[in-house]
């Protein structure tokens, strides 16, 4: 990878980062705005002791300012929630076919078979995690497996 590559990719971290900040910053200011603020307008319209002009101000006050910071700001969350829903979806993604990657490796080296302790091994991942991970794919791929003496399971996976 070159120079200009990382610097390049550094750069879109960091305005990525930035703008994330933003975001949050922005919707907590819209909101801390506008719910107190559209309470108390309500609750003016609302209340018996207001004349009519003033819950009419009331009314304009609340459909003015109020009631588009608040939506601003959940639409700046709502945002958010999504960009992170993205995120992890990505990161799982690349975990995925970092395992997949993995498993195959394993199979290729031990003539098709894998054991829960070599793939946490060679994965960097539990002990549950991998046998958790090559059940699904005892299923996925039909293998067969056996349990040894002292009760370790072999996959057998047919190539």
């Amino acid at each position: 990878m070159g120079s200009a590559q990382i610097y390049r990719e550094a750069i879109e971290n960091f305005m990525t980062g930035t703008l994330r900040i933003f975001k949050k910053l922005a919707a907590t200011l819209f909101l801390l705005f506008g719910i107190p603020f559209s309470a108390a307008f309500i609750a003016d319209m609302m209340s018996p002791n207001n004349t009519s002009e003033e819950k009419e101000d009331a009314l304009a006050a609340l459909l003015i300012a109020t009631l588009p910071s608040t939506a601003l700001g959940g639409w700046l969350v709502w945002g958010l929630h999504q960009d992170h829903k993205r995120k992890l979806a990505a990161e799982s993604d690349v975990e995925n076919d970092r395992l997949q990657s993995v498993f195959f490796q394993v199979l290729e080296e031990n003539s098709g078979q894998a054991t829960i302790l070599r793939m946490a091994k060679e994965a960097c991942i539990s002990k549950e995690e991998a046998q958790e991970y090559l059940d699904r794919k005892a299923l996925e791929f039909d293998a067969t497996y056996e349990v040894g003496e002292q009760g370790e399971i072999t996959y057998q996976f047919h190539l």
